[in-house]
């Protein structure tokens, strides 16, 4: 019998509530992840750049605290958490080359998204293996 795959929609789910753990120092539930994407949704949001078409950085005001997230529009869910300075969000968004500022200067976007994809395909194998 063969084993449901696990959907990368719950692997970004729940490799961003680790992220959000590792950078804000506290849980995200349910409730909240589900706040902040209703905030994306109907946009109440900041969108800072959009890395594709499907693949946005956003700026979320919620609970009085600010959040930067990057959010893929295709699967409705958050894929993790960042964290910026004031002074590379105001470089990012008046610059006429935002891609190349956001490569270069936020490596860990790069490190977030191989962790992300190395989770996945443990998470498939574990699943294989079972």
């Amino acid at each position: 019998k063969k084993k449901p795959l696990i959907k990368k929609k719950d692997c970004q789910i729940k490799h961003a509530k680790r992220r959000f753990l590792e950078r804000h120092g506290n849980t995200l539930n349910q409730s909240n992840y589900k706040d902040l994407i209703e905030l994306i949704q109907s946009n109440k949001s900041k969108v800072i750049l959009k890395q594709s078409n499907r693949v946005s950085l956003h700026k979320i005001l919620y609970k009085e605290e600010i959040f930067y997230v990057i959010y893929d529009k295709m699967r409705h869910s958050i894929v993790t958490f960042l964290q910026f300075t004031d002074d590379e969000i105001e470089e990012l968004i008046k610059s006429s080359n935002k891609r190349e500022i956001f490569r270069t200067k936020n490596l860990e976007i790069q490190k977030d998204f191989e962790n992300f994809n190395l989770e996945f395909i443990k998470e498939m194998e574990k699943k294989d293996n079972e």
